[in-house]
């Protein structure tokens, strides 16, 4: 038996009008540059799909509809976009705790879509016993009405770690462009003054040279390829970087630094998540200088190797203190299950290491975790506590480690 299938395509389905409704304070322009299509372009689904989900991605509407109906004639089409505005600025004073800065005070000023034109303000203060932070930053994210990202950050930051402590004073400026489907280019500038002290006694003659003040003159660039369903909390798509910064443009820091990293979300099953993520960094200094140590690598806590504490992964000195890396591989795995009222739990497996020194490059020398978490949608963003098993526990080696933090681990 043969059977002949016979398809005759209609015609191609023109915009004729898109309609906006429910942005009481987003101006219409804000909503229709996020809208990869225009009255008079050809309408597909995929257009349709990718414009609700650029429309949530924004973070100003707790909900987006769209929806179509027929035009003046079959070639035409109407769309209709209708949203549900949320809150998009922040006033708190408040306290926290988190197993990388311990317990932490925050006071945060940020508003998403200043005055209704999709600006990006805010002001942030934290402050605990290991970290006090303070960051000023603003962004335009159409620059003279073109999709053309800009803005600048004005920080100052200081760290105790154990093996010394760090502080930097500086600014930058950013800009960034969308080209092609999912893609873009961004590049940037930061100036910085920073001041690495209190070493310890013990410590080498070689990290001990480290000591002192540099000026930092930096530009970066950086390629980025953004397909994921929320930034917030991904279910499907991924995300990938490159990232490379070099320093040397006057100051006294000369370093290249690059990072790349791959991450992807799949649903499978009765909506559970498998998500995965690939990174690798490596850094040099020229003119005879060595990688600073503010800019080498550790892994550890709760964004990377989850069975060891913050910044524990890294080669060591003679006398045993960690003065980090050059290189570094890491991969998450990660399977999740959603709950209700916004909460779900995950299993993961990490492994990776970081290299350089009195470490020789070996991908096959690994460290390897595994363990369990809980993650919570709060108002204020994603809350996480992980438990991660050390799998290759090595002679004074912690069992594991408990992490808190905020935000997605990847």
């Amino acid at each position: 038996m043969n059977i002949f299938l016979e398809i005759n395509e209609g015609p191609e389905v023109y915009v004729e009008r898109i309609n906006i409704s429910g942005n009481l304070r987003s101006q219409d322009k804000i909503l229709r540059r996020e809208i990869p299509m225009a009255e008079g372009d050809l309408f597909t689904l995929q257009k349709l799909q990718r414009a609700r989900q650029r429309l949530l991605n924004l973070g100003y509407f707790e909900n987006v509809d769209v929806a179509t109906q027929p035009g003046s004639d079959k070639t035409r089409i109407v769309v209709n976009v209708e949203v549900t505005e949320r809150p998009t600025g922040i006033f708190s004073i408040g306290g926290g705790y988190s197993s990388v800065d311990s317990f932490i005070g925050t006071i945060d000023l940020s508003q998403r879509n200043f005055l209704g034109r999709g600006w990006e303000a805010s002001i942030r203060i934290r402050a605990g016993a290991n970290t006090q932070q303070g960051i000023i930053s603003f962004t335009e994210p159409w620059l003279f009405d073109r999709p053309l990202s800009a803005g600048f950050d004005i920080f100052s930051t200081a760290r105790q770690f154990i093996e010394y402590d760090y502080e930097t004073l500086g600014g930058g400026l950013r800009l960034s462009r969308p080209f092609a489907e999912y893609w873009r280019w961004h590049t940037g500038y930061r100036l910085t003054r920073d001041t690495i002290s209190h070493l310890r006694d013990d410590s080498d003659p070689f990290l001990r040279e480290e000591a002192g003040t540099r000026v930092t003159s930096l530009v970066s660039g950086a390629l980025t390829r953004e397909s994921r369903d929320s930034v917030i909390s991904p279910t499907r798509g991924g995300q990938v970087s490159l990232n490379v910064d070099f320093a040397g443009l006057g100051g006294d820091s000369q370093f290249v630094k690059s990072v790349g990293s791959m991450s992807y979300f799949k649903p499978i099953w009765l909506d559970h998540i498998l998500s995965g993520r690939g990174e690798a960094g490596y850094g040099f200094g020229w003119a005879d200088r060595p990688l600073p140590i503010f800019e080498r690598f550790y892994l550890g806590g709760p964004n990377s190797i989850r069975g060891f504490k913050f910044r524990k992964i890294s080669p060591r000195d003679d006398t045993g203190v960690r003065i980090g890396g050059t290189s570094e591989l890491l991969g998450n795995l990660e399977y999740i299950i959603p709950l209700p009222f916004n909460i779900r739990i995950a299993g993961f497996f990490d492994i990776g290491n970081v290299y350089g020194f009195n470490t020789k490059f070996d991908p096959t020398d690994l460290r390897e975790a595994a363990g369990a978490g809980i993650r919570w949608q709060s108002p204020f963003g994603p809350i996480r506590i992980d438990y991660g098993v050390n799998l290759d526990r090595r002679k004074g080696e912690d069992f594991g480690a408990l992490q808190f933090s905020v935000g997605s681990p990847f």
